[in-house]
């Protein structure tokens, strides 16, 4: 299913691999001051049958020496740690992936797809590449051409990245578009302002300065920001890399360089002869066979036309020559800064009108809400002063609503589970009736003032799956998931993404409520003291000295949607337990006492996540859905609530999310039903 997360073991490989990328012998200074280009190389490839490609003197480097060469190969081995969070992406093989793909072809609305660059003098390769790739993505995903800058890039990520002209690191420069964003080529671009491209007027031009500010006037830096939603590795499985491509559009590549590479002309290279150079970047936009029937990737290398197949290349795809499968990284673009129009309903979540100082300040609960839900024949529901919200302000309440904005793109490489309709389906259902055994199903839990209901509906439904599933009753902690996910799953207390959180649980894991609890030494709710609680620090570190955190830890298989036919909702929940839903929250809803909830009246206030466990029928007919909250029995009927069936109310059924739990970390055995439950 979709996206699977790398093992310790593939990432040791992957790591392993990186290292080896740089473990070349140092250049003797004789061999670095030799020219690049050697007239034995090129009668060496030509002359060997087996080749499969044609070497010639490349007019871009006629006058280059090996180290000067040597300073293109701008990819950094990863620091320590880098590649520990970062997800791996296996896709699984599609039925009608073409022989041969071309991004140009597929795309052709998208001009910066062929665009042939020059990176100059300077080791940016690391930037060109993903720059690139995610400029196309821009134009693929959302229609909008546009080149961005690699100037910003290497000037103004920073050590975070590497070191600019002197090298860097691909998977950092796809986080730097999520942490800070890229501007555009028009803003900042990569030539200077007498027409010369630097770097490139001299041999070794520095990295240049991070101004921030946008050469033309009328453009401001921050509004010329584009963002990516996430950064990832592709496996090295030819498929899952020719996949992602045909699905996503480029991806940035880095592989390892040797002398005969500067010397490629045509056809589909492979190393031949010469020494090892360095790593190089470059963006991978299809693949073919040639005639010879030699399986092919196409790039685009940022060298010029004057190298290469006019700037292009082939190398022999499905025996990761060179490397080249073993490094794939990509991200998806953001809507975040863009005039664009967002299909997804989840944006609508917190598409509400800003709310005056005066509104904000004010009770959420209002006499005359009540009254106007307990006077309309046909609310369906009963209203009244819920004691659990009895002093919340407006603004108060709100932050309890901590579900964010999808970051466009978040969805796209999530796959969406449509189950087929179930014969057996009850017209009603009770998860707490079917799974007795498991007590959690049916605990009512308080978030405080902490706007986690992102984390808690998350981590709610897998608790009860680890109990459904694996028989194991336990109570998975909504701290590790609010202090310890960091920004990838958003901002703690100040709401996050509930497909983050379970994707949290499939890279790191959750620790049990016992090591980590929500509630402080003290007794009191933490958040939930103060009327403002901050997100809590992650400490990673049990609260009790005998136990160990990793020990603590329960993982999580997959992540997932669920189709919103509300038929595929029942199956999900009747085969594998309760799941997450996220639905826009209205003025009247904190007044819900009793009944199945539809939206009457009040204002947006914003998006909630809480935890679907059944559905049924109401005696006037309503069909409704069966839901846990986190905001304790004072709230509701008793903590829970029933909310309309079946005609999307709030857009409720458009927003599940689930995944199953791991046997990893668990003295049990696995069963075949767990493993096949989601297919």
């Amino acid at each position: 299913m979709g996206m699977t997360v790398a093992t310790p073991l593939l990432l040791c490989a992957f790591f392993i691999f990186i290292l080896q990328v740089f473990a070349e012998k140092p250049i003797s200074e004789a061999k670095g001051e030799s020219v690049i280009l050697q007239e034995s190389i090129i009668k060496e490839v030509n002359e060997n049958a087996k080749a499969g490609w044609k070497a010639a003197f490349n007019p871009r480097f006629s006058n280059f020496t090996v180290s000067q060469f040597k300073r293109l190969l701008g990819v950094k081995p990863p620091r320590e740690g880098d590649l520990k969070s970062i997800p791996i992406l296996t896709h699984p093989k599609l039925k009608n992936l073409p022989k041969e793909f071309d991004a140009r072809t597929a795309w052709p609305q998208c001009s910066t797809i062929g665009r042939i660059l020059d990176q100059g003098h300077c080791g940016s390769c690391w930037a060109f590449g993903a720059v690139e790739s995610l400029s196309d993505r821009f134009c693929i995903h959302y229609g909008l051409n546009i080149s961005l800058s690699v100037n910003d890039v290497i000037a103004c990520c920073g050590f975070s990245c590497g070191n600019g002209c002197d090298g860097g690191s691909p998977i950092r420069a796809w986080h730097y578009f999520i942490r800070k964003g890229v501007v555009s080529e028009k803003c900042d671009p990569y030539f200077d302002n007498i027409g010369c491209s630097h770097p490139g007027c001299e041999p070794t031009y520095p990295t240049p300065q991070c101004n921030r500010k946008c050469v033309k006037e009328n453009l401001l830096w921050s509004k010329s920001k584009h963002f990516g939603v996430n950064a990832y590795m592709i496996s090295s499985d030819p498929y899952s890399i020719m996949t992602e491509v045909y699905k996503n559009g480029p991806v940035e590549v880095a592989l390892n360089v040797y002398e005969d590479f500067a010397h490629y002309k045509s056809g589909v290279y492979k190393h031949v002869t010469g020494e090892y150079i360095g790593g190089h970047a470059v963006k991978l936009i299809g693949w073919g066979t040639s005639e010879e029937g030699e399986d092919y990737w196409l790039l685009v290398n940022s060298w010029n036309k004057g190298w290469g197949d006019d700037g292009y290349f082939k190398i022999r795809r499905g025996t990761n020559e060179c490397d080249i499968e073993s490094n794939v990284v990509a991200g998806l673009p953001s809507a975040r800064n863009l005039n664009v129009e967002l299909d997804d309903d989840f944006l609508n979540v917190a598409a509400e009108k800003p709310i005056s100082e005066a509104k904000l300040e004010s009770a959420i609960l209002q006499d005359s809400i009540v009254k106007q839900v307990n006077e309309n024949a046909e609310a369906g529901w009963k209203a009244a002063f819920n004691p659990q919200l009895s002093n919340f302000t407006v603004s108060q309440f709100k932050r309890l609503l901590g579900v964010k904005p999808a970051r466009e793109g978040d969805l796209e490489g999530i796959p969406v589970l449509t189950h087929p309709r179930l014969k057996e389906l009850p017209k009603e259902f009770d998860a707490r009736k079917a799974w007795p055994q498991c007590s959690t199903i049916g605990k009512i839990l308080d978030q405080g003032h902490c706007g986690s209901c992102w984390a808690f509906g998350a981590v709610e439904s897998l608790s009860d799956r680890f109990c459904i599933h694996y028989n194991l009753s336990i109570s998975l902690s909504v701290n590790d998931l609010l202090a310890c996910c960091g920004f990838l799953c958003g901002s703690g207390c100040d709401g996050g993404y509930p497909i983050a959180a379970w994707r949290y649980f499939k890279r790191r894991g959750v620790v049990t409520e016992e090591c980590d609890p929500y509630f402080d030494t003290t007794g009191c709710s933490h958040p939930g003291c103060e009327p403002l609680y901050p997100t809590p620090k992650c400490h990673r570190k049990c609260v009790k000295g005998n136990e160990l955190w990793r020990k603590s830890k329960h993982y999580g298989v997959n992540a997932y949607r669920v189709s919103h036919d509300p038929q595929s909702i029942m199956a999900e929940v009747y085969k594998n337990g309760p799941v997450e839903v996220s639905f826009t929250v209205y003025e009247d809803f904190a007044h819900y006492k009793s009944g199945v909830y539809k939206h009457v009246t009040g204002g947006n206030m914003g998006g909630h996540a809480v935890k679907l466990i059944g559905w049924g029928t109401s005696e006037q007919g309503e069909d409704y859905w069966l839901i846990v909250n986190s905001w304790n029995r004072g709230w509701g009927e008793d903590g829970y609530f029933k909310i309309r069936r079946g005609t999307n109310e709030c857009g409720i059924e458009h927003n599940v999310v689930a995944g199953l739990p791991s046997a990893r970390n668990l003295n049990v055995e696995l069963g075949d039903a767990v493993l096949d439950a989601s297919m």
